[in-house]
């Protein structure tokens, strides 16, 4: 997976308090400046710095130019994609960094699910994983028996073998609001996890985005449209790979937050 069009974000540094023994005084906490948020005038200049932070890869100034909400779902889609990218090991390193590594996702996401539907999946996994155990020890004990008596060598497992309990249906709500409660820094998630999931392919492939078009403000929301270039390789002798583009018009939709135009996605 090469990237998945995704923004950036900012978040606060701590106040660090320093003590000292000097004439037995105390040295007030000294405040360390915290940057203040880029302010977007218009549409067309938060989807200006969208697009050359795109080409740029610049996942942190992209993360700056969504809603807050827009961001939780960027957040929520790298992280599916750390978890089924082939690029498994730095995936993973990014991930236990940040506290949503499976152990840490799963440990949580059990108890909250227990109390919201009163439905305890820990205890159905380790049920069925016992119950799993089990049953291939059964079927290696039949394997060797029927060696032993010249018959065959493979066992299949039964498709009526009974587990116990199935798994209850995922809770996608609840799954989000853990995700995003681990994750306190969000733009450093957002922008490592980009970075280990990258693939840079010898022909760039990367989506092209025109300037904003067709801008309509209503109050504090606004709708533009721009083309949008997609590529993909064809081979017309079964040799040569051509790159070939496609291009159509995409809808994209703005709200202005404390004075500042942001991206809230593409319709």
């Amino acid at each position: 997976m090469c990237s998945l069009g995704g923004l950036s974000w900012t978040f606060a540094i701590g106040v660090v308090g320093v003590l000292s023994a000097v004439a037995g005084e105390v040295t007030p906490a000294k405040k360390l400046s915290t940057p203040l948020p880029k302010v977007y005038s218009s549409p067309g200049e938060v989807f200006d710095a969208y697009r050359k932070a795109r080409d740029k890869d610049d996942w942190r100034t992209l993360f700056s130019c969504l809603t807050k909400e827009s961001q939780e779902l960027e957040v929520f889609e790298v992280f599916i994609a750390c978890e089924t990218t082939s690029h498994h090991q730095e995936a993973r390193a990014v991930c236990k960094k940040y506290g949503v590594d499976n152990v840490s996702i799963n440990t949580i996401y059990y108890a909250k699910y227990k109390r919201k539907h009163g439905i305890d999946i820990a205890q159905i996994v380790t049920e069925r994983e016992n119950n799993a155990k089990k049953a291939n020890e059964s079927r290696q004990k039949k394997r060797a028996k029927d060696q032993s008596d010249g018959g065959a060598a493979v066992v299949a497992a039964s498709p009526s073998e009974d587990l116990g309990p199935p798994l209850p249906p995922r809770d996608e709500d609840l799954i989000h609001e853990v995700i995003s409660a681990q994750i306190k820094d969000k733009a450093g998630f957002f922008e490592e996890a980009h970075v280990a999931i990258a693939c840079k392919p010898e022909i760039d492939l990367e989506p092209r985005i025109g300037p904003l078009e067709q801008v309509t403000i209503h109050g504090e929301t606004a709708i533009g449209r721009a083309k949008m270039t997609m590529f993909h390789l064809e081979s017309t002798d079964g040799k040569t790979s051509n790159k070939i583009g496609s291009t159509s018009d995409e809808t994209f939709n703005f709200q202005r937050v404390n004075s500042s135009w942001l991206l809230t996605g593409e319709k």
